[in-house]
């Protein structure tokens, strides 16, 4: 079995805010050997990024749930992954 791996770098560049006191140009870097390049991990990725950019939890979720719900996709797709992952019933009790 052949590994893969996949460096990832991301700069992100901060110019500041609308404030007088916020710092001018913050420069965020990650730099991550990924070994495994799934949807999955992909995702994790851009998760700790968003978190570490301030967003929360619940902000990152609907992000992600706009994105794969959204209107453009195909409605037979939507209804098979509402019925994989049992989305009409509640999480918790």
């Amino acid at each position: 079995m052949q590994l893969y791996n996949t460096l990832v770098n991301i700069r992100i560049t901060d110019t500041g805010g609308n404030e007088l006191d916020d710092m001018n140009d913050t420069v965020y870097e990650i730099h991550t050997n990924m070994t495994e390049c799934s949807v999955h991990a992909w995702f994790t990725l851009f998760e700790r990024i968003l978190s570490s950019q301030g967003f929360t939890e619940e902000t990152i979720t609907r992000g992600a749930l706009e994105l794969a719900f959204k209107e453009s996709r195909h409605p037979a797709m939507i209804d098979k992954l509402i019925k994989d992952y049992e989305l009409n019933n509640p999480v918790s009790n």
